[in-house]
């Protein structure tokens, strides 16, 4: 099992460094949900009724290990079918942290890999909404990624003081 955060979750053999994102369920075998062209991907989080959300390469390739610039879409896993989510405008990567029993999805969206200036998203409805486009546009808190979202819609995430994106000045947000 490969592991880039707690609960992200992907399958690859020893030494390997193409790793797939999967589900196990008790009663059948690994599934893997596939990814979009390219040999990486993870998965993120699963919902009550068995959807999975997480990333996957676009065709550029499983390059994010490598330090080299890559372009990965979130994606959501629902009865069989793997749909990309896309990314907010202007942006080429896009990861899931969480979905909720509703399908509201949350996660962040990224000029890229190299550029890791990100945006906080929610999607729900098939639309793809930057979370700081919600919040008072004086606010103090540029809201980058998001972590987790609970059936009753409230947001856990991790934000930075407006125009700063050094991960170590995160703070975080509901």
């Amino acid at each position: 099992m490969y592991s880039l955060r707690n609960n992200d979750s992907g399958s690859t053999l020893a030494g390997n460094l193409i790793f797939h994102p999967f589900l196990w369920t008790k009663t059948g075998p690994m599934r893997d949900p596939g990814r979009f062209g390219a040999d990486c991907g993870i998965a993120s989080a699963i919902d009550d009724t068995g959807n999975v959300v997480g990333e996957a390469d676009t065709p550029l390739g499983c390059t994010k290990l490598l330090g080299k610039e890559a372009e990965y879409h979130a994606f959501l896993w629902k009865k069989g079918v793997m749909t990309d989510l896309g990314t907010l405008e202007g942006n080429r990567c896009s990861g899931v942290g969480s979905i909720n029993s509703k399908g509201q999805i949350v996660g962040a969206s990224l000029q890229g890999w190299v550029n890791f200036v990100q945006y906080a998203f929610l999607r729900e409805d098939g639309e793809m909404v930057d979370l700081n486009t919600l919040i008072p546009p004086d606010s103090s808190l540029q809201l980058a990624a998001v972590e987790e979202i609970n059936d009753r819609g409230e947001i856990l995430g991790d934000g930075v003081p407006a125009g700063c994106f050094y991960i170590g000045l995160w703070h975080a947000f509901l």
